[in-house]
Parts: C-alpha cells; structure tokens; sequence
C-alpha cells in the first residue's frame, strides 16, 4: 500500500495568502493517484486552504501527519505547498490559522514521526515560502505587456533525480528541501 497526504494552502487568516500553491497540490495528486494505464498508484489525501470556509488548521495538519507516519505502508508521502517559518528553533509549515511562525508544524517533529514510522519508505516534499503570516508582500511591479520582450521558446523539461543524502539505516535524511516544484521529480 502506498499513501499520500498532499496539502496546499493559499489562503491565511493574518494575510500573506499564496497563489498556486492548491493548484500544485491538485496536479500532485493527479501525478500520484494513477499509474498511466489507470491503475491505482497512491490512496491520496488531499487537505487544501483556499479560503475562509476551505481552510487547513494546525491541530488537522498535525494529525493528518500523524495518521499517515503511523500507517504501516511501502511508502509513506507527504507533500506540502504553503507558508514556512524559519527561527533559531528550527523551521515550521503553517497552517490557515497559525498568527506567528512558531504556531505552525514543527519540521523536527515531522521528521521525528517519519523517522519512528512502521512505513518501509517515506517521503517529504515541501513547497515552501519562507516568510512569517501577516508579514506585507513585497511589491513586484512589472511592465506593460507591450513593453514586455517576447516570451522565449520553452524547452522540454529534463526528468531531475529526486535528492538523496547519506543516512544511517532505518532513518530519513534532514536535508534542504527545493523551493521549487519540478513534477518530473515525484515520477
């Protein structure tokens, strides 16, 4: 059995709301749930905050982590696009509701589930602004589209090595985690 916790937030109560981050969410999902012939790939579990009424709360992401570290699965995954804090005590995922970055899920505690987990494999991919709720966005002005140079040709995308790091046995590595998505990588 593999299982899959895919979390995108964009919308915060104390501002700083992200853009994309469910949509990313959504195309993870779609990349792990089926196999290209249609079979079953990953049982997903999708949490998304896109608003005041569809929100992910810290005690909800909290225990939706747990739940999944405590499955005896082949693969364990869990994926999240949103808000992160960093301080001198570590690095945090915020949630919908969380008004200062230590309200959030702690990432040593995450990885301490992932490390004690009866899962055979696990997964975490963060999607991650780093910056503190409530904190203004910076202004980023762009040109009329008139002025704008022409757009050049895209390339095809190269397929990227998931990253991996030395490790003792039974445990996952802590590393740094690529701010950007790539979807070749979770294939």
């Amino acid at each position: 059995m593999r299982i899959a916790l895919i979390v995108g937030i964009n919308y915060y109560e104390h501002g700083g709301s992200l853009h994309g981050c469910v949509n990313d969410a959504h195309e993870v999902k779609a990349v792990l749930e089926r196999h290209d012939g249609g079979a079953v790939n990953f049982d997903c579990r999708l949490l998304t905050g896109t608003g005041p009424t569809d929100r992910v709360n810290r005690g909800e992401l909290k225990d939706q982590i747990e739940q999944l570290f405590k499955t005896d699965a082949d693969i364990a995954l869990f994926y999240f696009a949103g808000h992160g804090h960093i301080e001198a005590t570590g690095g945090y995922l915020l949630a919908t509701d969380s008004s200062r970055g230590d309200e959030g899920v702690s990432l040593t505690e995450i990885l301490t589930l992932a490390n004690n987990s009866p899962a055979k494999n696990k997964i975490i991919y963060v999607n991650s602004l780093i910056r503190s709720p409530g904190e203004p966005e910076k202004a980023t002005a762009r040109p009329p589209a008139s002025s704008q140079p022409a757009p050049k040709k895209a390339t095809p995308a190269t397929p990227k090595p998931v990253p991996s790091a030395s490790h003792k046995p039974g445990e996952i590595p802590s590393f740094n985690f690529n701010p950007s998505p790539n979807k070749a990588d979770l294939i």
